[in-house]
């Protein structure tokens, strides 16, 4: 038993076991959807060591003064009530299918009320001084994985026929890579960076998915924004500017010359589809809260809360949902307006600490990472299983943690740890 505990009881490995967990759950979990011998033999096990990762998380988290007074109530106070939400949930078990979205929904599973614990990888200096180095692998890991699906729809005759909405991941990484390799000099994250970037544009605009464009562009605009305003110029040398050049001069030829690319910029450009609201208006929030009790309004309706939207069908018949696209009305839903507030008073205060009370450029971009995602959280990104949502809580813990703000940039590049990834076992 010693023996395989061992490797829970590293750092390290406990993030690469969260990390390639939730990729594989969110990216190869869709290559088997519709195949239950293979989702159960090959997926579900994941989700059940996923929370055996959180647990001996909680047994080896920091010690010391690493959070605020303020910070640990509001940290405490959400995951109380994502905890709440779970117990429901346990209590509206009913059927072999409440048991089975309960553990393996990517949506609506005790799991997604777990990955705001991720807080404390986060929270320790060291793990972002041995991690920022590394972000290169994830980013080229995410290419890697997005190309050769559009090899394998190439080959079969249509580059959708791997459809996943999720596949780009870890490419959302890639903005982050650009500004580290501004912060420490190295040519190959610029290379890197820009083609994760081109890939992750490419495959969004292919699959339909406008909100990831949206969320990859915000963090850019934010983030130059806040260099310009602290007077602070990117320093690009020539071989960058080289490089920017040739991805550029690459991405135009890719959008001009092939095909699919060229009727989707039409489509979503110069026709207007991109501007299109596909959420039905304010018809979708309406029914979300449509008939909730002042119980349910504070509290939310669970793990299972359903709500009725318009009919389907013929002769109609209501049409009873679960889930909603809209992030901030999933947390309505699901926690009531309680939780909406609390998660949105933990991010911003995250946000406050990691622009204004901080020595480093680092915690700057976590927090417009942050930025990001609420503003797209009004028309999309609800909370799910997934590397996105998981680098999410990292963002939040890097601002919060008083150790990690309290290095300058020169400490930072100075005591950065650039070595392989190795699992200890």
């Amino acid at each position: 038993m010693a023996r395989l505990s061992k490797p829970f009881q590293n750092w390290d490995n406990l993030f690469v076991f969260c990390v390639f967990g939730y990729f594989w759950v969110s990216n190869i979990g869709p290559l088997f959807a519709g195949n239950p011998s293979l989702m159960r033999l090959f997926i579900y096990p994941i989700y059940l060591l996923i929370p055996a990762v959180y647990f001996w998380l909680i047994l080896s988290r920091p010690k010391g003064v690493i959070l605020s007074k303020i910070s640990s109530i509001l940290v405490m106070f959400f995951l109380l009530l994502g905890c709440l939400c779970v117990a429901r949930g346990i209590s509206a078990l009913s059927n072999i299918d409440d048991l089975r979205t309960f553990l393996f929904s990517r949506a609506n599973s005790a799991l997604v009320w777990l990955v705001p614990l991720s807080i404390l990888f986060a929270l320790k200096k060291d793990f972002w001084l041995a991690w920022l180095p590394r972000i290169k692998h994830l980013v080229f890991i995410g290419t890697s994985y997005v190309f050769i699906v559009m090899v394998l729809g190439v080959g079969t005759g249509d580059i959708l026929s791997h459809k996943m909405y999720n596949s780009c991941d870890f490419l959302f990484l890639a903005p982050l890579l650009f500004i580290y390799s501004r912060y420490k000099k190295d040519s190959l994250n610029l290379i890197i960076s820009y083609v994760g970037m081109i890939i992750l544009v490419a495959w969004m605009f292919l699959v339909n998915e406008r909100f990831a464009i949206a969320f990859a562009g915000l963090m850019y605009f934010f983030y130059l924004t806040i260099l310009f305003f602290q007077k602070r110029s990117l320093n690009l040398k020539i071989n960058s500017i080289a490089v920017l050049l040739t991805t550029s001069i690459i991405t135009l030829v890719i959008i001009t010359q092939i095909p699919i690319f060229t009727s989707y910029i039409n489509r979503y450009i110069f026709q207007g589809e991109i501007m299109q609201d596909t959420r039905g208006g304010d018809s979708l929030r309406k029914a979300v809260t449509q008939g909730m009790s002042m119980q349910e309004q504070i509290l939310g309706r669970g793990i299972f809360g359903k709500y009725t939207w318009g009919s389907r069908g013929w002769p109609p018949a209501p049409y009873v949902r679960i889930n909603v696209e809209i992030g901030y009305m999933q947390l309505v839903l699901k926690g009531g307006y309680l939780m909406l507030v609390s998660f949105l008073l933990l991010s911003l205060h995250a946000v406050y600490l990691g622009i204004f009370r901080s020595r480093n450029k680092v915690t700057r971009y976590l927090a417009v990472i942050i930025i990001a995602r609420l503003i797209i959280m009004s028309t999309a990104m609800p909370p799910r299983v997934g590397f996105e949502y998981f680098m999410y809580w990292l963002a939040i813990g890097g601002c919060l943690s008083i150790p990690f703000r309290a290095l300058t940039d020169e400490q930072i590049v100075t005591n950065i740890k650039d070595k392989s990834i190795i699992i200890k076992w």
